[in-house]
């Protein structure tokens, strides 16, 4: 059996480009020693350092295998603003880490890859130190102006005024500015959001420990980074206890297990458990949704000499790799790397390349993971800890005379190789037990639209709630394994204008099921595959076709989930709302209730609207009537967040076109997109919310590469084929990435045509079987210069609900279908991951 987690979670510490600045150390006047240590583990880099707003740039060359010190010069005191932070760019994979010594006061940090930051974060401060020392955090923005909230859990003093726990700092930060926020009031709880990816890094000026105070600090993970599992050992050298923080973002039952006694706690959102952890009586904790977990080493007496105080993440389960960097502090007698890792493997750990046989394991009671120190040497030195097979977990841990370090090591070397097998780790499928959804307007006409929801139980019977907010309206029903039930809705009314629309659908299941979404009327039509609400995300960018009648409209919506949520549209087009008329480049703010939607519609184009909410929403765009070849027609579809998109894509031509289709393509960064149309290829560089249009026959497919995650829909212009109209459609195209084993195919009721279109590996295509057969007529085409075929599986007319599975290799699918005047056009449902996740053993 494989072992492996599931989720696309990258746990190596690797990046090109990092932003860091650094605490207040202390209330003393001296400076403190603050360095940064970089390291190239599998390459040569070229690193430059500099501060922004400052004269201070170094450049320097570090070999493989080696760390190099860079020391620096900054650092804040009080509530405050800086223009100061220090951003460390590479031309090859290096891992970073920070220290803030001061006299006997300081600590150590890994320092994560921008592209691993987040936007919402909950902090954690030791609660504890003398009354003129400061609990303390700042938050550093990346590359983007941005609009941080601030929800206090303590006091602040900030500008002349002071704040109090409840109230709500908001603060506008420039690009790769950061701000440091300090209390006397213990700030853990205390909740970060903004409105584009940030760092946070938390602390005390001098937390009160075992033998005194001593300044502590530790970057953050993001809330959607957190786990679920989590070892936490004691160490050898501290005769009394430390604490372990343990903190949720949202109602969660944490079970703890402390030596042999085990308890439960349930908690809300930035409720904070402290639990003591000793040698004797080491810690696991399972959680039913992700928390975070920090130890706070409180410093002692060890064989006559104090130690000091220091401040880590404890990594989780699922974070754990196979291959680290241990970096021992140059003034320190001990330098410690804690390992955490599974009993029946942890023996084949190396060291350097060796295994030592000095190594003293001890189990976590009632589980199969257990825990050792590896003392490896005082002072300076760079050593590589790894696994060949098994993942595991290391804190890098040093004392010496009234000071200590504890940081997570930097990890280098992913589960099996994650750079290489990250696509592996995808969520492709589209199960869920949760959905929400609603309904853009249809063409403007009076005519009542037909608006339906299909539900389909693939892997077990579903009892299933359909729920329209505000409305009478509720059904549930059973739905067999293997069967899609179709639901009408009649909420079409006032689902005109720019306006708060307060009628949206929730679709809840106690078993995993696949949604998709239709809205027809007259010859106006299209339908949608609705993604569960736990892969729905904060930051989207809108696509919507440019081109129909005067007198129609681009549209798209915004629908929260289960939170109060502020959402913000950065407008590129025109729009009139509440009496006012808003311009390209200006934004409107909405405050959505839960489970409440808004529409926006405009005469102009609104491609490259960038949409960044609080909390996660889901966002579905499209078009009153777009212009078509045989006139205009309804398109739509839900759109995937910014942190889902793809990097390889393959577009394929359709027989039943004789003219072309067009791609829509677009950026959220500055990125290169490279695409080959038939045998001629391209490059365009882009900027975020640039839009590309590219057409594709059937002659010409299209195959699209970039160097950092794009959006690409379809949008099929209709068409006549065999003397018969056939309508438009818009639909998402899948990356390579996002690939599933096993799909639905659900043909619509009253279509004469529907399509399944399969985007396969050549040399496994011919394995995908439909309904457990594999047919002679399928006719596959080469996309020129790849590996990837295509090809159109017609199923038949009418409604019906077919089974396409690879045992192995994953594919992509389109489901398309056509009838007169008429067409839609989705991604099919897929229910089955890559490499048969239901099969894998979980950590």
């Amino acid at each position: 059996m494989i072992h492996l987690s599931i989720g696309p979670k990258d746990v190596t510490s690797l990046g090109r480009e990092f932003i860091t600045t650094f605490l207040q150390n202390g209330i003393s006047d001296k400076p403190a020693e603050r360095q940064i240590l970089v390291t190239a583990t599998s390459a040569p880099a070229k690193v430059s350092v500099f501060i922004d707003n400052s004269d201070f740039k170094k450049q320097v060359a570090v070999e493989k295998g080696q760390t190099v010190v860079i020391d620096i010069s900054t650092e804040l005191s009080g509530t405050s603003n800086s223009t100061h932070p220090v951003k460390i760019e590479a031309d090859a994979d290096i891992t970073v880490m920070s220290t803030n010594y001061k006299n006997n006061s300081g600590d150590r940090a890994l320092v994560y890859p921008v592209h691993q930051l987040g936007t919402e974060y909950y902090i954690i401060t030791p609660p504890n130190g003398p009354q003129n020392q400061y609990k303390e955090f700042f938050v550093l923005s990346s590359e983007n102006k941005t609009f941080i909230e601030i929800h206090l859990m303590g006091s602040v003093f900030l500008n002349g005024t002071n704040y109090s726990k409840g109230d709500k700092i908001t603060m506008n930060l420039m690009p790769f500015e950061s701000f440091q926020i300090q209390s006397t009031e213990d700030l853990s709880g205390t909740r970060v959001v903004g409105n584009y990816r940030i760092a946070v890094i938390v602390g005390h000026t001098c937390a009160q420990n075992n033998i005194g105070c001593g300044h502590v600090y530790e970057q953050l993970k993001p809330v959607v980074s957190w786990g679920t599992s989590f070892f936490v050992p004691g160490f050898s050298f501290q005769p009394a206890y430390d604490t372990v923080l343990v903190m949720a973002s949202q109602n969660t039952n944490i079970t703890y297990q402390s030596g042999s006694e085990i308890a439960t706690k349930e908690v809300t959102a930035g409720d904070l458990i402290q639990i003591n952890v000793t040698v004797n009586s080491p810690l696991s904790i399972k959680s039913t949704h992700g928390i975070q977990v920090l130890l706070h080493g409180l410093g002692g007496i060890n064989e006559g000499k104090t130690f000091g105080s220091f401040l880590t993440s404890i990594p989780d389960t699922d974070s754990y790799g196979l291959g680290y960097s241990l970096i021992g502090e140059n003034k320190f007698d001990t330098n410690l790397g804690v390992i955490i890792a599974k009993t029946s493997t942890a023996p084949e750990i190396q060291f350097d390349d060796k295994t030592p046989n000095d190594i003293v394991w001890k189990e976590f009671p009632g589980s199969e993971f257990s825990w050792s120190e590896y003392n490896y040497s005082s002072g300076f030195s760079t050593n590589m800890i790894q696994h060949a097979t098994v993942p595991f977990g290391l804190l890098s841990i040093g004392y010496t005379l009234n000071i200590a370090y504890g940081s997570l090591a930097p990890c280098f070397k992913g589960k099996f190789s994650l750079s290489s097998l990250f696509s592996c780790l995808k969520d492709v499928k589209s199960s869920g037990r949760s959905f929400i959804t609603t309904f853009l307007q249809n063409d403007i006409s009076d005519t009542p639209s037909e608006t339906q929801i299909l539900v389909t139980a693939n892997s077990a019977p579903a009892n299933v709630s359909i729920t329209v907010i505000k409305c009478d309206f509720n059904k549930e029903v059973t739905i067999e394994k293997g069967k899609t039930i179709i639901i009408s809705l009649n909420i079409t009314s006032g689902l005109n204008g720019t306006k708060k629309c307060t009628y949206p659908v929730k679709i809840e299941a106690d078993a995993d099921i696949t949604v998709m979404s239709t809205n027809y009327k007259n010859s106006s039509g299209d339908r949608t595959l609705v993604y569960p609400v736990h892969q729905l995300d904060t930051e989207y960018y809108i696509i919507t076709p440019p081109n129909g009648p005067q007198n129609q409209y681009k549209e798209f919506f915004v629908l929260s989930s289960e939170n109060e949520t502020i959402v913000e549209i950065y407008l590129t087009g025109s729009v009139f709302l509440n009496g006012t008329n808003y311009s390209k480049g200006d934004k409107i703010t909405l405050n959505l209730m839960p489970f409440e939607s808004f529409q926006i519609q405009s005469k102009e184009d609104l491609s490259g609207t960038r949409v960044a909410a609080n909390y996660r929403i889901a966002v579905v765009a499209g078009h009153t009537c777009a212009q078509n070849n045989i006139g205009c027609g309804h398109v739509y579809e839900q759109l995937k967040p910014v942190v889902s998109w793809g990097t390889s894509f393959f577009v394929p031509g359709f027989t039943f076109q004789p003219t072309y289709d067009t791609v829509l393509v677009m950026a959220s960064q500055n990125t290169n997109i490279t695409y080959q149309s038939g045998s001629e290829i391209a490059t365009k560089e882009v900027t975020a919310g640039d839009l590309i249009q590219i057409n594709v026959t059937v002659s010409l497919p299209l195959s699209i590469q970039s160097t950092h995650g794009i959006q690409v829909l379809l949008h099929g212009l209709g068409g006549i084929n065999e003397g018969k109209i056939f309508g438009s459609f818009l639909t998402n195209i899948p990356d390579t990435d996002s690939y599933g084993l096993a799909y639905s195919l659900i043909g619509e009721e009253k279509f004469d045509t529907n399509l399944g279109v399969i985007i396969a590996k050549t040399s496994t295509a011919p394995g995908i079987q439909f309904d457990d057969k594999s047919p002679n007529d399928i006719v596959w085409k080469e996309f020129p210069g790849s590996e990837f075929s295509w090809s159109e599986y017609n199923y038949g007319s009418g409604f019906s609900t077919e089974l396409i599975q690879h045992a192995t290799v994953p594919f992509g699918l389109l489901s398309i279908g056509y009838t007169l005047n008429m067409a839609y056009g989705s991604l099919a449902p897929c229910f089955k991951g890559k490499f048969n996740i239901n099969s894998f053993i979980y950590f």
